[in-house]
């Protein structure tokens, strides 16, 4: 790594309906969790025409809550591209931009926007206006790519759902507390819902060993039915923050589970993890 202090860990976070709260912590490392992966044509064909459907989406979340989807076309350059440059395109935007400080000395620093039904995804606010910086233009080259490729994935992953729960649940599933609307499945709410979008950059400044071995943030349950999220990438920045090119982008660790016998353990991500689901609260509920 080019600087100690200037190590950027860059996540994307999105939820639908709930409000979303990141999950990674700075356990030392134990017992690791193999998440199981998906490939995205999969994911996307036609149910009816495939075998053992039941075991690519429901058996496995039911057991470890959360699923991979790899191989979705062009996401992972897609990927890189914009997380390379969201941590200088944020430090660009100056004050402007939400920062949160952390038990253990993390600073996030988010930008948020909002996919909205019938409307579309909604542009990202600048502070500088329409006068980008360089690394804002580079962010924002990968943006719109990006997060059509998450919305794509996002409506296949609800509508594999609702073809697999579609027999266990009632129908119509939900209605508007007015009751002009009605939805028949998850994939009919997922698609009303506002989609809340975060991308966050992580940095720990200075090396504290008493706050090191805190988490940086707590284990919880998000309150959504589930969130889609990008595993996060280390990212180097020289001095005036700009990023340092000729070092690789590494996979982020620290992101932990625990199960319902109270285990905890750390999620293995790889590069070919494009994006992860996982179920919130709200399946209880």
């Amino acid at each position: 790594m080019a600087h100690k202090y200037s190590i950027r860990s860059i996540m994307y976070f999105k939820t639908s309906i709930a409000l979303l709260l990141a999950g990674s912590t700075a356990f030392a490392k134990e017992e690791e969790l193999k998440v199981h992966r998906i490939n995205y044509e999969a994911l996307s064909s036609d149910p009816l025409h495939m075998e053992n459907t039941s075991i690519l989406i429901g058996d496995q979340l039911s057991q470890q809550g959360l699923v991979s989807i790899t191989g979705i076309p062009g996401f992972r350059q897609t990927k890189r591209g914009l997380m390379t440059h969201l941590h200088a395109c944020i430090m660009d935007q100056g004050d402007s931009v939400p920062e949160e400080i952390f038990q253990d000395g993390t600073v996030r620093r988010t930008i948020a926007t909002v996919t909205l039904p019938g409307a579309g995804a909604q542009p990202v606010t600048y502070a500088t206006g329409e006068t980008l910086s360089e690394s804002c233009q580079s962010f924002n080259e990968h943006l719109d790519s990006f997060r059509a490729s998450v919305d794509e994935a996002t409506a296949a992953f609800a509508g594999r759902l609702s073809f697999e729960m579609g027999s266990s649940l009632p129908t119509p599933l939900m209605s508007t507390s007015d009751g002009s609307h009605v939805f028949q499945d998850i994939k009919e709410v997922v698609a009303a819902g506002d989609h809340l979008e975060h991308f966050h950059s992580y940095q720990k400044a200075k090396v504290d060993t008493r706050a090191a071995e805190k988490e940086t943030i707590e284990l919880h349950a998000d309150l959504g039915f589930f969130i889609a999220f990008s595993p996060g990438l280390v990212v180097s920045h020289k001095e005036n923050n700009a990023p340092d090119l000729s070092q690789p982008l590494v996979e982020s660790e620290g992101f932990y589970v625990k199960n319902s016998n109270g285990h905890r353990s750390m999620v293995q991500f790889s590069a070919e993890d494009d994006l992860i689901f996982m179920m919130g609260d709200g399946v209880n509920q």
